[in-house]
């Protein structure tokens, strides 16, 4: 997780809206766009605790 949180700042990227959804578009060819991709995968299985 060091390397990432390390290059998350260097991301040659763009956050998008569209059809109520937020994305991260990621520049082709970006060494670390498969491993950031990933890590994202994997919190977004998280579970939303419930209130």
């Amino acid at each position: 997780m060091k390397i990432i949180r390390y290059r998350l700042p260097c991301t040659a990227a763009r956050i998008t809206r569209s059809a109520r959804r937020i994305r991260l578009r990621l520049q082709h060819g970006w060494p670390w766009a498969l491993a950031l991709t990933r890590a994202l995968e994997i919190l977004r299985r998280i579970p939303v605790p419930a209130a």
